[in-house]
């Protein structure tokens, strides 16, 4: 199974791979986080935390998880090598394991920001956006595209993509974080701003009809107060609902990174975002140019579409 997820990973991300030095720099990246995860877990003992011990925070659930996922077992000195393709990451990282034992830091979410706009992460969207969403506009199955929560960047590589591809859709963007929703509505983007489950009884009145073409939810599901709940309402506003998202031990202390930048959850396995999936309704996606899924490296990658979707069809 990890030859054909790497084939795919490879068939998908090729430049962005080959940008992040190919699978040795994913490995090399990988050595580098469990390192982290091992001065997270001696940091974190010395101001509470235990692996044994249950907790409601939820960076120490995250850490408890990569802890048993990994034996407790990390290695002691850093790797000899450096991805430096992967340098920004892995400063994000050495940070949060600096404040491991800090909460509400002022500084979280301008660590975030970095994150999203870090050229390998780039690299990456607008990667996956140019494998699925061309294809569907060609087609002539979307012309209405929804970036779900997607921040600062994510409108901007969506844009980018359609101007490279030479294709074109109408974007709107859905936003909670005010601040967030006025920058993108000052830079000229059609901005809800409010919860995804509210959009979906003001929808008529933005686009004229009772749905989207394309939901993008990319690396949200961490983010989410209620993961089903987003997924539902997902399904509700669109005919295509693309969900990617980052899970797991793979990632070692870049998951407990990203949760104390703010993310509410850790996400143990793909499996868990399928379940939440079939929970909302959702079904595999049939009928499209593009519909196999990914389920490793710590990414999960798949097109979906709601049960009323697939009856229209």
């Amino acid at each position: 199974m990890l030859m054909f997820e790497r084939f795919k990973i490879a068939r998908i991300f090729g430049p962005a791979l080959k940008a992040a030095g190919g699978f040795k720099g994913l490995k090399l990246w990988r050595e580098w986080s469990l390192y982290y995860a091992g001065v997270m877990v001696k940091a974190a003992s010395l101001c509470g935390w235990s692996p044994e011990e249950a907790s409601d925070d939820p960076v120490w659930q995250a850490l408890t998880a990569v802890y048993w996922h990994h034996c407790g077992v990390f290695p002691e000195k850093p790797p000899k090598e450096f991805p430096e393709a992967w340098a920004n990451h892995l400063a994000i990282i050495k940070w949060a394991a600096e404040h491991i034992c800090e909460r509400d830091l002022p500084e979280a979410r301008v660590k975030y920001a970095e994150l999203l706009k870090a050229p390998l992460y780039r690299a990456y969207r607008q990667a996956l956006y140019k494998w699925f969403i061309p294809p569907l506009v060609r087609a002539g199955a979307v012309e209405t595209v929804l970036s779900v929560g997607g921040g600062l960047v994510e409108p901007f590589d969506l844009l980018k993509v359609a101007e490279e591809e030479k294709i074109h859709f109408e974007l709107y963007v859905q936003e909670v974080d005010d601040a967030v929703a006025k920058a993108l509505a000052a830079s000229g983007f059609q901005v809800y701003i409010g919860d995804l489950s509210k959009l979906v009884v003001d929808v008529s009145d933005i686009l004229g009809k009772s749905y989207f073409d394309l939901a993008v939810v990319q690396a949200v599901l961490h983010w989410a107060e209620d993961p089903i709940s987003l997924l539902t309402s997902a399904g509700r506003l669109a005919k295509y609902i693309l969900v990617a998202q980052f899970y797991g031990p793979y990632a070692a202390a870049g998951s407990v990174a990203t949760v104390l930048m703010g993310a509410r959850r850790y996400i143990h396995d793909w499996r868990e975002i399928e379940a939440w999936a079939e929970q909302a309704g959702l079904l595999p996606a049939r009928d499209v140019p593009r519909k196999f899924a990914i389920r490793g490296y710590g990414l999960y990658i798949r097109l979906f579409q709601p049960k009323w979707a697939e009856r229209k069809a």
